[in-house]
């Protein structure tokens, strides 16, 4: 892994462009949100995160790779906290303390790039103004983002916890996230419904579970999709096997307020019955488009503020955590938790004895089992890394990595951990017990204080 540190240099002048190339992103997804998805920095608006959440997380994936000789990042209010940015995830990294509203950095590496992340990190309510991206002859690219529509979709099944796989989920613009059948691999109806009439020419799909190439091949994916819509229209497409995004052509294109996708086909997962989609797009010839995702979003992120509220930790969501002990022979052990009020988490964990270290990071979800004033039980639930030994370890904040990165020399798993969370009225803290029959994290309990 690459790292550098960034000497910042600030604007001093206007620059001026005569346009620059095309580069389409149609996925854009952050952690946080206050009233809209970070697709309209590039309308030309502003944008910010939800007022109070920290570490805030920021993703634009491009639909193909790109040349890109630098950036340019403009915030409305003052950045107090350093800011991470990774390209390729943690391919190429800068860490940022910018002394003023507005920045530049130039990227050395000629290479193509997948993704743009950036991590907030302890910055709170950020307000992005503008963000540009240069091409190779130093011009803006001109950022094409799908459209939003008004409209419904519902599936007629969903696996268990349902705020976790909900059918909205292949519109919150995650791939690590998706709708999952409730332990079936065929015969899922989902239904569209646009309040506006509709023309879809063709459908950009990423199918199964894309959180991790571990997670893919687990669970059932898309085989044959049959179409029937308004006019009587009907047609079958075939979806192929494989990670990343893919454009199905439909054969006749469809025009019309009501659509449904019937699973004809399915791919067989090698542990999981359940058919996973974790993101799709329509595309009218012009534009891709998806429906409006954020009442859902808005409600699941409401649940989780008030449930984490009555068990009287809501300061945890949307917040760093951390704990760290010293024992005989300077044998250390240490944590990092992040709770975030839409349901993701990222859990970083390490124990040293003498040279050598076992340390892993986790990032999936959580599902709320129980809140009350003593406290929330959680089981939690994703894709864990880990690695032993004595040389470079991974941190996976930006993303993950998923099935873009190749971890070498890493143990790569999908988790399941049960914990709970109570407030530590002795020192103002937390503390979180494991209640897992078989853990994957090495403590049974540990107190934890805010960073």
């Amino acid at each position: 892994m690459k790292i550098f540190i960034l000497i910042l240099m600030l604007f001093t002048t206007t620059r001026v462009f005569a346009g620059g190339n095309e580069l389409f992103a149609s996925v854009i997804s952050a952690t946080s949100f206050d009233k809209s998805l970070p697709y309209v920095i590039f309308e030309g608006k502003k944008w910010n995160t939800s007022k109070g959440s920290g570490y805030s997380r920021l993703d634009i994936l491009f639909d193909k790779p790109q040349k890109i000789k630098g950036l340019l990042i403009e915030f409305e209010n003052e950045i107090k906290d350093y800011v991470t940015i990774y390209l390729n995830d943690i391919d190429y990294t800068y860490y940022l303390s910018p002394k003023d509203k507005k920045f530049e950095i130039t990227i050395d590496e000629k290479r193509e790039w997948n993704s743009l992340k950036f991590n907030f990190n302890r910055n709170k309510e950020v307000v992005v103004k503008k963000i540009e991206i240069y091409d190779e002859q130093d011009e803006p690219y001109k950022i094409k983002t799908p459209k939003i529509v008004n409209g419904s979709v519902k599936a007629t099944s969903t696996l268990s916890p349902e705020r976790s796989y909900n059918i909205y989920k292949i519109f919150d613009s995650k791939l690590e996230d998706g709708w999952s059948s409730d332990k079936k691999m065929t015969g899922d109806v989902i239904e569209f419904n646009f309040e506006e009439p509709q023309t879809i020419k063709a459908i950009k799909l990423w199918n199964g579970y894309q959180r991790s190439d571990v997670h893919y091949k687990s669970n059932s994916r898309v085989k044959t999709l049959k179409l029937e819509g308004d006019n009587g229209y009907v047609e079958t497409i075939s979806i192929k096997d494989k990670l990343g995004d893919q454009l199905i052509n439909l054969p006749k294109s469809f025009k019309g307020n009501h659509l449904k996708m019937t699973v004809v086909d399915s791919y067989p997962g090698t542990v999981y019955k359940d058919l996973v989609i974790s993101e799709m797009r329509f595309f009218d010839g012009d534009k891709y488009f998806f429906i409006n995702p954020i009442k859902f979003l808005k409600d699941n992120i409401e649940y989780n503020k008030n449930e984490f509220s009555k068990a009287s930790i809501n300061q945890v969501l949307d917040n760093q955590i951390s704990s760290s002990s010293w024992s005989e022979g300077e044998n250390f052990t240490g944590y990092t938790f992040r709770f975030r009020s839409d349901g993701s988490i990222y859990i970083q964990g390490e124990k040293t004895e003498g040279e050598t270290a076992r340390k892993f990071f986790a990032i999936g979800n959580y599902e709320i089992l129980k809140a009350s004033g003593e406290g929330i039980d959680l089981r939690l639930f994703g894709y864990i890394v880990e690695q032993k030994g004595t040389g470079t370890f991974y941190e996976g904040d930006c993303g993950g990595g998923g099935y873009e990165y190749e971890y070498k020399d890493a143990t790569k798993k999908i988790f399941t951990e049960y914990i709970t969370i109570t407030p530590d009225m002795g020192n103002g803290g937390y503390t979180i017990k494991n209640t897992s029959k078989k853990p994957n994290f090495f403590f049974k309990g540990i107190s934890c204080s805010l960073n």
